[in-house]
């Protein structure tokens, strides 16, 4: 897993961790090119990338179901 910030400065994605009790690192996104490459509005963005390199799934948002599909895309994945 990389999350990675969307434009947020150090000190506030350091508080959100904070406050939220997440205890794994996030890439900063100062400038938004990597937003820009892979996102267009909507956040999170999931994207499972195979032993290959090459994205094997996709999704925008979260709920419950998509938890279930990017679970099973991992899966998939691995074998």
């Amino acid at each position: 897993m990389l999350p990675i910030s969307r434009g947020e400065k150090r000190d506030v994605v350091e508080k959100f961790l904070l406050d939220n009790g997440y205890k794994f690192g996030v890439g900063l996104d100062g400038d938004r090119a990597i937003y820009d490459l892979y996102a267009s509005n909507y956040i999170p963005r999931t994207f499972i990338v195979g032993k290959d390199g090459k994205v094997v799934y996709r999704t925008a948002g979260y709920d419950k179901n998509i938890a279930e599909e990017v679970n099973a895309a991992i899966r998939k994945a691995l074998k």
